[in-house]
Formats: C-alpha cells, structure tokens, sequence
C-alpha cells in the first residue's frame, strides 16, 4: 500500500514539476535578426508591451492559442496574429503574411 501512495505522489510531484516550467505566450520574447532590440512581453494578466529602442507601446492581448489579438492602447484596431511555439521560439504571422520569429528571454 505504502509503495501505490508513493507512485501517485512522483506522479504528481512530476507533474507539478513539469507544469511550472514557461508555456505558451506568458513572458519576454526578442525578436531575432535585429542589431536593435525588441520585445514583445504577453503577462499572465493578459496586459502586454513591445518595446523597441527605448520606446514602450502598452497593449492588452486574447490567446485562443493559435491566434494573439493584440489591444494597443491608443488605437481602436486590434492587431491579429497567427502564431506558433516551438520550444523557447515564437513565430508570428501578421494579416500582410509578413513572418516574424521571437527567441524567449
């Protein structure tokens, strides 16, 4: 009885261990191929930036988890993306097709 206690308890203890690790958008993404930073940061509270040289625009943001649609503050037009996550890489897919990919930081 005592070795069926302790096979659920690793099973458990693994899957906590394992769903704390960084998932989906929540975090700090630079965008690859520019000398200049920028950063695309999604939080938890679905409140989000991207900064770029300096410069902050403030935005909120939905997931339906293979779309982000992106509220900047200051402008009544959503932004929509596709997007994908592979690992520690986001691509971003915007409406003119441009293709865009983030490293997490």
């Amino acid at each position: 009885m005592k070795k069926i206690f302790f096979g659920i308890a690793l099973v458990m203890l693994v899957t906590l261990v394992i769903g704390c690790g960084k998932k989906g958008l929540v975090g700090k993404w630079r965008q690859d191929g520019y000398s200049v930073d920028y950063y695309f940061i999604f939080n938890e509270d679905k409140t989000c930036s991207y900064e770029m040289s300096g410069a902050k625009r403030v935005c909120t943001y939905d997931d339906d988890g293979s779309k982000i649609t992106v509220y900047y503050k200051g402008n009544p037009n959503p932004n929509i993306y596709e997007y994908t996550i592979d690992s520690n890489a986001l691509t971003i897919k915007d409406s003119y097709n441009n293709v865009i990919k983030y490293t997490r930081k």
